[in-house]
């Protein structure tokens, strides 16, 4: 990449000038698929609390892990050496949940749940080429032509 954008400044320059100057910008989302083992995956999260399986942080250091609020007499606060779970793992921390719902609101939103949408919502979807294909194979033109032709012609 580095090369290629070498390449492009010395090629408009060379067309330009110099008169102008140039900003690129680069999408890097083949980056989004490499993900750190226990790292965030929002793919694998829900919705509401609970079930979350998030990795430990180790508590290394006061200074940069810690705010200015700790306390080290309260045990109930992570210490230094510790590590510090991001979710709720024991079967007390599952009972008492997030303090601000009700146990029944907890339970409710413990698990996602899928609903169907209202009819009015729900519209027609396009047909993939796998689909596609298969009609017409159904017609005399598939017939003729072939399933080896069809699958490979490009869909416009």
């Amino acid at each position: 990449m580095v090369v290629q954008t070498e390449d492009c400044i010395d090629c408009l320059k060379t067309i330009h000038d110099g008169e102008y100057q140039y900003a690129f910008l680069y999408d890097h989302i083949s980056g989004h698929a490499k993900k750190r083992a226990g790292g965030l995956d929002v793919s694998n999260m829900k919705k509401n609390w609970g079930g979350q399986l998030l990795r430990r942080t180790l508590i290394k250091e006061k200074v940069g892990c810690l705010g200015p609020f700790h306390d080290l007499a309260n045990p109930k606060m992570v210490q230094v050496g510790e590590e510090q779970s991001l979710w709720y793992e024991t079967p007390r921390d599952l009972e008492h949940g997030p303090f601000h719902l009700s146990s029944t609101e907890r339970e409710d939103k413990r698990y996602d749940a899928q609903i169907p949408l209202p009819s009015d919502k729900v519209g027609s979807r396009d047909k993939l080429k796998g689909g596609l294909t298969e009609e017409l194979m159904e017609t005399e033109y598939g017939r003729v032509e072939g399933r080896n032709v069809m699958s490979k012609k490009l869909l416009m």
